[in-house]
């Protein structure tokens, strides 16, 4: 027997849940989650907990095609979905660049990261 505080231990999703708790039934091994009160030792815990973990993966996945329905919407009606876009003075950093600046030295002077100062530079070439 396995004994664990609760179900949102011993893994991260509900279907590595599901997965851990199979591969414990094959070898013969029961769980028990002591703040959740489910106790695969007993029948009845085993199949309520499968129930549980089947209604989570489902609203999981309902959550994710949510997610994905909503960002599909923003994007319809023109929003800009994710990081905001950083502009920068590309002549600036272009002239700071042929005066010897590094790309470090370039971003510092311009508030930015370094990595935006080398893609907009790339980029721009």
């Amino acid at each position: 027997i396995i004994a664990t505080t609760g179900l949102d231990r011993p893994a991260k999703t509900a279907r590595h849940l599901m997965s851990l708790l199979a591969d414990l039934t094959a070898s013969g091994v029961d769980l028990v989650a002591l703040e959740d009160g489910m106790d695969t030792t007993a029948g009845e815990g085993a199949a309520i907990l499968e129930g549980i973990l089947h209604l989570s993966q489902i609203e999981s996945t309902l959550s994710k095609e949510r997610g994905r329905d909503a960002i599909a919407a923003a994007r319809r009606r023109g929003v800009h979905v994710g990081r905001p876009r950083i502009s920068i003075d590309i002549e600036r950093a272009r002239r700071l660049r042929a005066e010897g600046a590094s790309l470090r030295e370039v971003a510092r002077a311009l508030n930015v990261g370094v990595g935006t100062i080398h893609a907009a530079l790339q980029v721009d070439r």
